[in-house]
């Protein structure tokens, strides 16, 4: 289906052999109350136009996600899992992330991100890999029992406009 600007509530499992892409000469926007699988591929900007994904639910990534501006949004705590090959923005919204989310592109949050325990009790790690901008990033653990744990590989441009190279 052609999508402009859609709204939908539910969840989206999106399978293997499927894919949810931007569709020529215009940008769009999915606008998703509910969880999102993907086990096939989210693909944006493959035509030069912007495809915007706001997600107010869990969003788990199996398979391909790249160039959809994902934008979290809603304050219930969600599961954030899989590697994400595209750029994620979250506003002032409050919510506690648990998995193991991988971001390859910028990662911008408006106030605070907060990690919490994963259902085996582990504790959530947020990893980034390749070349990342972070823009106004504070990263806590969502009470004294977590450990906010961040992983770096690449390069990474922080707060202080300096570029750091193979941070831990």
């Amino acid at each position: 289906k052609r999508l402009y600007r859609q709204t939908f509530s539910g969840d989206l499992i999106i399978e293997p052999s499927a894919s949810l892409f931007n569709w020529k000469s215009n940008w769009s926007e999915l606008i998703h109350f509910g969880d999102v699988v993907n086990k096939g591929s989210v693909i944006g900007e493959s035509n030069g136009y912007a495809f915007y994904m706001d997600l107010y639910g869990d969003v788990e990534n199996q398979g391909t996600w790249k160039d959809a501006k994902i934008r979290l949004k809603g304050n219930d705590d969600r599961l954030l899992d899989g590697v994400f090959d595209s750029d994620v923005s979250i506003g002032n919204d409050t919510f506690v992330i648990t998995g193991y989310p991988v971001f390859s592109k910028d990662l911008s949050v408006a106030s605070h991100l907060l990690l919490g325990k994963n259902d085996d009790g582990t504790d959530a790690v947020l990893t980034f890999i390749g070349n990342n901008v972070f823009s106004n990033i504070d990263v806590r653990g969502a009470d004294e029992a977590v450990t906010a744990q961040l992983i770096f590989a690449g390069s990474s441009q922080g707060f202080d406009n300096e570029i750091h190279a193979d941070t831990i």
